[in-house]
């Protein structure tokens, strides 16, 4: 059985150019991938006891905390549990490609607990 190939010229894919997308649409795709992130965070660390109350808190709001919360002297009281600073570690990956300290996940932690308790 034989078959005949037609022969194809792929010459015209040569001229195929590579468009560059806008600043602003990749600022923006970065945007709601972080956004995103911080949705799956939610859904896991949302059981945890602490943190029954994180759900109240938009997406845009909690972003803004772990990306404004500076490693100071300051201490805080608040304590997490090992599977806690493991979510906080993911989502900072996530976010930034790299974990924070203990420190700043606490400080976190406490911003969350005031707007989900006051």
């Amino acid at each position: 059985m034989d078959f005949l190939l037609d022969s194809n010229d792929y010459s015209d894919d040569d001229d195929l150019e590579t468009v560059e997308l806008p600043e602003w649409y990749l600022e923006e795709e970065l945007y709601f991938s972080k956004l995103n992130s911080i949705c799956k965070f939610k859904t896991h660390i949302d059981k945890e006891s602490e943190f029954y109350g994180i759900k109240n808190i938009s997406d845009v709001e909690l972003l803004n905390f772990i990306e404004n919360t500076e490693n100071t002297s300051k201490k805080v009281k608040t304590q997490l549990t090992s599977y806690q600073y493991e979510l906080f570690d993911d989502i900072h990956i996530a976010l930034f490609g790299m974990k924070y300290s203990k420190q700043i996940y606490n400080k976190i932690a406490s911003k969350i607990f005031k707007r989900c308790y006051i």
